[in-house]
């Protein structure tokens, strides 16, 4: 799955494998495939994801973010 990560400084992509997400509902696990739909994420809560090489990185979101998933596709924008 590509993940774009959009940032008013660049913008980033990667092939993951999965995503965790923090949402004021809780929190999901993200792959290839997932039910198109748009999450609204948590302020100081790290975003979670492992690339097709089994590195996991995480990113602390200190404002929150939107995270947009289509069937290949997951943006997340954040400021």
């Amino acid at each position: 799955m590509n993940l774009k990560i959009v940032s008013p400084q660049a913008i980033e992509e990667h092939e993951v494998v999965w995503i965790e997400i923090f949402t004021p509902d809780g929190n999901f696990v993200i792959q290839k495939h997932y039910a198109p739909t748009t999450f609204l994420l948590v302020a100081g809560k790290e975003f979670i994801y492992r690339h097709r090489t089994g590195k996991q990185e995480s990113t602390l979101l200190e404002q929150g973010g939107i995270l947009q998933i289509t069937r290949k596709e997951a943006r997340l924008v954040v400021n």
